[in-house]
């Protein structure tokens, strides 16, 4: 999740949509099913046997009452199968399984963190961060540098089997604190750090606080439809997004900490009925994504704590890097998707420009969840620049796509 006003406010809106159906399906069931004998000439003169005999009968309006509560209750629960159906099937799609089991990691914040390797231990190091709100299984397609590298990944704290901050201070700083253990506890040789969104922001915050890492332990860092600022400031409609963020979206976010059980029930509704679904597709990808893919993204929607999600979006709107960009003196790869209105292409232009030996990459077709979407062009490309980096010349398959 990247807190933007617009999205949140059409979140509330989908939330409202999917409470109110069902409890209107509900209030039209007790008139639909009140049964009424048929009318009889003249009650004095009907023979009472008979009468006990009759079965009582459904009025018209009664019919279409019922059929009209149950199409709404068939959307409830079941209406994200009629959403999918207009996806296309997809051959390798994103599972909720992890392939290993993992180990919690007790971070130098005081975390307890879930963090998960694939590979030979004595390769170089690739450490993937993931975006907010998700966790680590959505570097699914990632995992297959491992047969290249050693692929590190963990949960953000609060997130996937990670567990949440005490205190509850998700500051980018403990994050990027957090990043550093999982480094210092996964590494023993040249270390790539790679991050999607939040993550992106993580790596450069990570920049600041530990310049002594850059160059040494951690040779080069990986951009992924991230920003260098308030994601606010870098997302479409910026203005009207800036304009709405104190009087809207912080109280709103506020509200979601409080309101948290109630939001996690509403998105887990949102889910079912595929209003979820929808509104990702609108939003974080570009129309390429399969039917799997899909779904595997919009059950995050339930999944991930909203308080937790909530409580790392309001720290997200009082962050920035654009003073650390020019001190990153190590290669950076910063890749964009063509059709991101979440995070801007504009956004990675910026970071080309300010991060002094940085190059970049724009995906075609990809929107903000272009990782999943478009798996095989960003995982061609991290191949690349991560053989370069870490390897010092890149391999046959990426020379090949040159």
């Amino acid at each position: 999740m990247i807190p933007l006003p617009i999205p949140v406010i059409v979140s509330f809106l989908l939330g409202f949509i999917s409470v109110a159906v069902p409890l209107l399906a509900l209030s039209l069931l007790r008139p639909a099913l009140r049964r009424r004998l048929p009318a009889l000439p003249d009650p004095r003169l009907a023979d009472i046997a008979a009468v006990r005999r009759m079965r009582p009968r459904l009025l018209p309006v009664q019919k279409l009452l019922l059929a009209l509560a149950l199409l709404m209750l068939l959307w409830t629960f079941a209406g994200r199968y009629a959403v999918l159906m207009m996806r296309p099937v997809g051959v390798d799609d994103p599972t909720d399984e992890r392939s290993t089991p993992g180990r919690m990691l007790k971070s130098s914040t005081g975390a307890m963190l879930h963090v998960e390797e694939y590979g030979a231990r004595t390769a170089p190091t690739i450490v993937f961060s993931h975006g907010w709100g998700a966790d680590s299984r959505e570097w699914y397609y990632a995992r297959r540098l491992a047969d290249d590298f050693h692929v590190v990944l963990w949960d953000l704290p609060g997130l996937g089997l990670s567990t949440p901050y005490p205190d509850e201070d998700y500051s980018l700083q403990r994050m990027a604190e957090d990043l550093q253990s999982v480094i210092a506890a996964t590494s023993d040789g040249p270390t790539l750090i790679a991050g999607h969104s939040i993550g992106g922001m993580i790596n450069l915050t990570y920049a600041r606080l530990h310049p002594e890492e850059l160059g040494k332990r951690v040779r080069g860092i990986l951009q992924l439809n991230t920003t260098y600022t308030n994601p606010v400031h870098t997302t479409r409609h910026s203005e009207r997004a800036e304009q709405l963020q104190k009087p809207v979206l912080e109280p709103a976010l506020q509200a979601t900490i409080w309101l948290s059980p109630l939001v996690r029930a509403v998105g887990w509704l949102n889910y079912m009925n595929g209003l979820a679904h929808i509104h990702l597709h609108a939003e974080s990808f570009a129309g390429a994504e399969t039917r799997g893919q899909l779904d595997f993204a919009a059950r995050y929607a339930y999944r991930s704590s909203p308080a937790v999600v909530s409580r790392g979006a309001l720290a997200m709107l009082h962050w920035d890097a654009t003073d650390v960009m020019p001190h990153v003196n190590v290669p950076v790869l910063v890749v964009s998707g063509d059709q991101d209105t979440t995070t801007l292409p504009e956004a990675s232009e910026t970071m080309e420009r300010s991060l002094p030996n940085a190059q970049r990459r724009q995906m075609q077709l990809a929107a903000h969840l272009g990782p999943i979407e478009q798996h095989g062009t960003y995982e061609a490309s991290m191949r690349e620049f991560a053989f370069k980096v870490l390897a010092g010349e890149p391999p046959a398959t990426a020379l090949a796509l040159q």
